[in-house]
């Protein structure tokens, strides 16, 4: 599952990148 966590992690950064609540 380490992969999952790995693609979790990036789409999390991707996300919140681009959704940035600031």
């Amino acid at each position: 599952w380490n992969e999952l966590m790995k693609a979790n992690k990036e789409f999390f950064q991707t996300y919140n990148s681009e959704s940035s609540p600031t």
